[in-house]
This record gives C-alpha cells, sequence and structure tokens, in this order.
C-alpha cells in the first residue's frame, strides 16, 4: 500500500512521523520533518504503520546525498540522508521530547548536542555477520529489522584496520565461522576475534595467513561461543596469537582491553564524556563516589583522580579484572572494584553503611532496576551522575528518583555519527526538605 504523507516530526529512530490517510501514526524510514513523501506501508498496526520512503515530493532543506552505497539496506545507520547539524538537532530534540513525554519534564533543560570531531571513521569495534544465502558464504552487516545479511567490503564508520581484517578473513569463510570482531586502538594496532562454533578445521593455517598478511594485526583470538549466544561475544575467548590485550589510552589514562571487555567505540567522544561527567561530579578532593556499571574503568579512574575514594561495580568478570590492572598500571590504589549484578554487589556495601557523595551510574540500554533505584535512593548522595545511551530509559528512571532528587540539566553527546543513537549525561541534584 503506497501513502502520500506530509512528515511533521521524528521519531526515536530519527524516522519521520505523519498520517496515514485513515488517520493512524506513521513512521517513515527515510523521511525528514517538513518533507512531504511518496511511502511504501511495509508493516500495518491498528494505531499505527512503518513504511519506506518511495519518492520525495517536498524535499527538505537538510536533505542530503548518503555516502555510503549500502545505506537504506544496512541497519546501522539512519541519519545519512540529513546533514550533520541536522542529526545533532534531532538527537537533542529526541532527548527533549523523552524526558517531556516519559519523565513529565517538559521544561527540563537540554543542552546542544556535542558533535564528533570525526564523524566518518570513527568506530574502534565492528561486529561482522556470515551467512550462506543462495548457496554463498557472505560476510557484512544485518538489514535494518531482519537477519538478512548485506554483504560490504567495507563500512565507512569503520576503521580502515577493521575493513582490511574484514576481507583478509573472507577467502577462510566457511558456516563454522558465525561472527567477526575487531578493536583497533588509536595507535591503528587491531585485535581481531573469530567467532565460531568450536575450533576452526584449518585454524593455524589461518593464524598463520592473517598475522602475516596484516601488519597492524597485534592479537588475534578465538570466541567458542555458547549453544544460543546472547551476542557476538558470548562464549569463551583462547588466544590463538599476539598480545593477551590491546591497550588503549583516554586523556592520560591507559587501558588493557581483552576481548569481551566494554569501551567506548569513539575514543575522542568518550574523552568528552569523561570530560562532561567530571564537570557535573564536581569533585573536590575528599569525597567517597560510587560507580554503578563501571566496566572497564573509564569513568571510575578519572573520579579516582579526584576524589578520596571511588568504589565500582561490573558484572562482568575480564571487565573488573581489567579495571583492577587498569587502576594498578595508572598507579591509582583509591580505587576498589566489586564483582556481580549492581543490585546484588551494592547490598553488602549498604550494610556497611556505605555513605556516598556522588553516585555515578552508566546502565545499559535497559536502564536502572526499580531495587537498585530504591538502593540510590537508600544512600541519599548529595548528587547523581547519570550516563545515557537511551533517552526513554533514563526519562523514566528520572521519574523514578524524584521528587527526592532534581535534573539539573541534561547534556547529550553525538557518541555514534549518522545513527540514531544519542549518549546523555546528566546532573541530578538531591532536594533539600
Amino acid at each position: 500500500m503506497i501513502e502520500t504523507v506530509t512528515i511533521t516530526g521524528v521519531a526515536s529512530e530519527l524516522q519521520g512521523v505523519g498520517r496515514a490517510a485513515d488517520g493512524r501514526t506513521l513512521f517513515v524510514h527515510g523521511a525528514l520533518p517538513g518533507e512531504r513523501v511518496e511511502a511504501r506501508i511495509t508493516r500495518s498496526g491498528k494505531r499505527f504503520c512503518t513504511a519506506e520512503t518511495l519518492r520525495i515530493i517536498d524535499k527538505s532543506e537538510h536533505r542530503i546525498e548518503p555516502a555510503c552505497p549500502h545505506y537504506g539496506q544496512c541497519g546501522g545507520c539512519a541519519a545519512q540522508h540529513m546533514t550533520y547539524d541536522y542529526s545533532l538537532a534531532l538527537k537533542r530534540q529526541r532527548v527533549q521530547d523523552a524526558l517531556g513525554r516519559i519523565g513529565g519534564l517538559p521544561d527540563a533543560e537540554v543542552r546542544e548536542t556535542i558533535a564528533s570531531p570525526e564523524p566518518w571513521r570513527y568506530r574502534n569495534k565492528a561486529e561482522y555477520h556470515l551467512a550462506m544465502q543462495q548457496g554463498v558464504m557472505q560476510l557484512g552487516m544485518r538489514a535494518r529489522d531482519s537477519h538478512r545479511l548485506i554483504e560490504v567490503q567495507d563500512c565507512p564508520l569503520q576503521s580502515e584496520q577493521s575493513s582490511r581484517f574484514l576481507q583478509a578473513v573472507r577467502p577462510f569463510a566457511t558456516e563454522q565461522l558465525q561472527h567477526i570482531v575487531t578493536r583497533v586502538n588509536g595507535d591503528n594496532q587491531l585485535m581481531g576475534i573469530l567467532c565460531t562454533r568450536g575450533r576452526l578445521a584449518n585454524e593455524n593455517q589461518i593464524t598463520h595467513a592473517l598475522m602475516a598478511q596484516l601488519p597492524q594485526l597485534v592479537s588475534l583470538y578465538r570466541c567458542d561461543l555458547a549453544p544460543k549466544p546472547n551476542h557476538a561475544l558470548d562464549g569463551r575467548c583462547t588466544l590463538l596469537a599476539g598480545d593477551t590485550h590491546l591497550s588503549e589510552q583516554l586523556h592520560e589514562l591507559r587501558f588493557s582491553l581483552s576481548p569481551q571487555s566494554f569501551f567506548q567505540v569513539n575514543r575522542t567522544q568518550a574523552e568528552a564524556l569523561i570530560d562532561q561527567m567530571l564537570l557535573a561530579a564536581d569533585l573536590r578532593g575528599h569525597e567517597t563516589v560510587l560507580d554503578v556499571y563501571c566496566g572497564i574503568g573509564t569513568l571510575t579512574l578519572p573520579l579516582a583522580q579526584r576524589a578520596a575514594r571511588v568504589i565500582g561495580l561490573e558484572i562482568v568478570p575480564p571487565a573488573i579484572e581489567d579495571a583492577r590492572k587498569a587502576a594498578m598500571e595508572n598507579g591509582i590504589d583509591n580505587a576498589e572494584f566489586h564483582l556481580g549484578d549492581a543490585s546484588a554487589a551494592l547490598a553488602p556495601l549498604l550494610r556497611s553503611h556505605l555513605k556516598p557523595d556522588v553516585v555515578v551510574v552508566d546502565p545499559p540500554r535497559k536502564g536502572l532496576d526499580p531495587s537498585l533505584i530504591q538502593q540510590i535512593l537508600t544512600l541519599n548522595p548529595d548528587r547523581i551522575v547519570y550516563v545515557s545511551c537511551d533517552p526513554g530509559t533514563l526519562a523514566r528512571d528520572i521519574k523514578l528518583l524524584a521528587p527526592a532528587y532534581h535534573l539539573q540539566y541534561a547534556q547529550p553527546l553525538d557518541m555514534f555519527p549518522w545513527t540514531e543513537h544519542v549518549e546523555t549525561v546528566c546532573l541530578m541534584s538531591r532536594v533539600e526538605e
């Protein structure tokens, strides 16, 4: 079914929003606010539909030609059809809309989105997928809203080293190989991870060929996937050749990354995120700080440089090991790390009458568990710094933390140019009775 629709707004994945002829809300991929487009409905529901843009009738001044030939097919990007500045404005609008609609804060201070200095080739981690399609083994990215594979030779968001690794692995691709993951550091050194169902039949040959062909490949792993993996690195990693870790730097701090460690994919913007987090924390040197979902300590260690004591909580064992190693290697002795689910790891600290001055949370996309929110309210810190990767769950959690805490401001950052994602640093202060 084809509709002609006027786009009046933008949705959470940067789709255009308009009304179908029968009054249903229409989410149109590839359409911009202010445009009138011809769109084909791809999914129909009682109250809303999704659609693809077929033809632009009235064109927005913010529309540009996408740089990637796979744009519109691959599910990795959502904003290459608009100017970069306009994408920043729409991401700020996403945060404003969520805080108003979900958080009940229509007048919240939402600052201008901090741009990425380099919107191309910024990703230091890539995940490529493999699938047999029509009798041919293909390597590439997932299509939007599908498990179908889009064959790609290169991605303009990824580093050139990552693309070279993809091409080097291509001749060895078999059905046993499920995913390829790459990490690239600021010195252009590469870690490659082959995600498989068991040991590769020609593993020694592949290892030798890749290490010989790619001078920047300093670490090569195999990840033997779990029977029902939840993600591309859900399994047991075995070093095949090279170093066990990849060294990376944020500001003056150095970190050692293992294959399964979480690390921000945009290193330059990760430094900007740290700066905004520290600005919100406003530490003077005497404070105790709790860092929940601390990962490998990318926020914990900068906090420790400015506080008396910092406690990090993290559920991933390799990340805790990397965090402790980073603290030692950077000469930081006032940071401690506790392994476990956030609520479970926090329980004994509550029993020990921990009294943090500042709580920093950087949760996954699902946000904070209600039990954790109650624990934070019991801790009663002066300030909460909430680092969010999802405006919807951010707004939900801010509403649950009120009225005990007031949102001072929200600072969006563009960690992922040309995608719908936006990172936000929020400062919340305790409301005095």
